[in-house]
């Protein structure tokens, strides 16, 4: 005897998803001041920072460059 298709996992996912979706539509926008936004950009930059001083590593730049090339000839 199979289950019913209100008791299917993927009938009850479904259902929840659609549920999150219209809690999500119904809840209002955050809006965030400047000076929150200031501080958010701050952290972040905070953090990812020193990445971005790292730079691209050269094998990542030299698999690139083959890329490229490679998209140059197949034009």
């Amino acid at each position: 005897m199979g289950r019913p298709h209100s008791l299917s996992p993927f009938g009850a996912k479904k259902k929840m998803n659609q549920e999150s979706h219209q809690r999500l539509e119904k809840t209002p926008a955050v809006k965030l001041g400047p000076d929150i936004k200031a501080k958010i950009g701050m952290q972040l930059r905070l953090m990812y920072g020193e990445v971005v001083e790292l730079g691209v590593p050269d094998r990542f730049v030299r698999m690139l460059k083959r890329l490229d090339d490679r998209n140059c000839e197949a034009r």
